[in-house]
C-alpha cells in the first residue's frame, strides 16, 4: 500500500485509521484485523477514535469491538 509503507510495519492500526476517514471501510476493516492479529497497542483506543467513526454503523463493527474487549 503505497504512502503508508512507514507505519505499517510498525502499527497497522494507522492505515485502517486513514482507511476509514477516507470512506475506504473494507481496506479499514483488514488493516485493523492485521493490527488484531499483531496486538498493536493502539487498538484499545478503537471505540473512542474519531478517525474510526465511519465504521461505527457497519455491522462489523459491533462484532470488532467484542473481540477487542472493548464497549460500545
Amino acid at each position: 500500500m503505497r504512502g503508508h509503507s512507514t507505519h505499517t510495519k510498525e502499527s497497522p492500526v494507522y492505515p485502517g485509521r486513514f482507511n476509514a476517514y477516507r470512506g475506504e471501510i473494507d481496506q479499514a476493516f483488514d488493516w485493523l484485523d492485521r493490527a488484531y492479529d499483531n496486538r498493536d497497542n493502539g487498538l484499545p483506543n478503537a471505540g473512542v477514535t474519531p478517525l474510526l467513526v465511519n465504521l461505527h454503523d457497519n455491522p462489523r463493527w459491533v462484532p470488532f469491538l467484542d473481540k477487542m474487549g472493548l464497549p460500545h
